[in-house]
């Protein structure tokens, strides 16, 4: 639409008899309004590449699930960011467990309870928190994701002019049966 108004008016001013200077100068100059915005707009993240690495990095954690796996995501966090990464992407049922308000991960007897209830369904559980330590006490920990990017800031009313780091880990473990 905007190619179409330039060009609308370098013909316009064809046809009022204007030569071949203003006919250019209206085309470079309408040129130039379409340009220059987004440039302005991108000069702070154009250069910059983002979320490099983000999706071999979910690939990894999908292939480390084991096959029949139903996923407990027991730090809050994690929670947030991968239940329906997880859910979505590797095909797994997942769901985040239940944490009081002020504590980031939830208590080892319902962890434990629902560890039985996924293995009386014939599935396996695995538990995923963004530390090791919060898995320990089910398991060995395994680091499934260590994704270090960059991404674009998030502003509610300017463009991005800039981008942030990105830090993801998540730790894995298949509970030892009791």
């Amino acid at each position: 639409l905007a190619v179409w108004g330039v060009r609308w008016a370098r013909d316009k001013a064809r046809r009022l008899g204007y030569g071949r200077p203003t006919q250019r100068g209206l085309a470079v100059a309408g040129v130039l309004l379409l340009l220059v915005p987004p440039v302005i707009t991108s000069a702070g993240t154009a250069f910059t590449p983002v979320e490099r690495g983000e999706r071999a990095a979910v690939e990894e954690m999908c292939a480390a699930l084991p096959a029949n796996a139903s996923v407990l995501i027991v730090e809050r966090v994690t929670g947030d960011r991968f239940t329906q990464v997880v859910r979505g992407t590797c095909g797994v049922p997942t769901a985040k467990v239940f944490h009081r308000q002020d504590a980031d991960i939830p208590t080892p007897s319902d962890v434990n309870r629902l560890v039985g209830h996924i293995r009386a369904a014939g599935r396996v559980p695995v538990l995923l928190a963004v530390r090791a330590d919060q898995l320990a006490p089910y398991g060995d920990p395994v680091q499934v994701m260590r994704l270090r990017a960059r991404q674009d800031e998030r502003s509610l009313v300017d463009p991005p002019n800039g981008t942030w780091s990105m830090a993801v880990d998540v730790w894995m473990t298949v509970p030892s049966a009791t």
